[in-house]
């Protein structure tokens, strides 16, 4: 990846903002579509609601920044669930 390409990417994850905690409610990850793509324990109950997982990895490999990408908000269409991959909050 280009130094150029990191750097648009960085400044993008670093302009995420929480605007709300939705639930801390592990149970509910199927319905925001917030399911561990990476987790053989999630998918072991269906594919159903997974979501997108991105990581920002150093030139080792070593994770700088998880998250995984849901559904989006049924009342804004701008805005999506979220939650980090080795946490159960999910964020709108």
């Amino acid at each position: 990846v280009s130094t150029e390409r990191l750097a648009d990417v960085v400044k993008a994850v670093s302009g995420l903002k929480k605007l709300s905690v939705v639930t801390d409610d592990r149970s509910q990850h199927r319905k925001y579509g917030v399911v561990d793509p990476g987790s053989e324990a999630e998918l072991k109950e269906g594919t159903d609601g997974v979501g997108k997982r991105v990581l920002l990895t150093d030139d080792r490999r070593k994770e700088l920044f998880g998250l995984i990408i849901g559904k989006v908000d049924d009342k804004n269409a701008k805005l999506f669930y979220v939650r980090r991959p080795d946490k159960d909050r999910i964020y709108r």
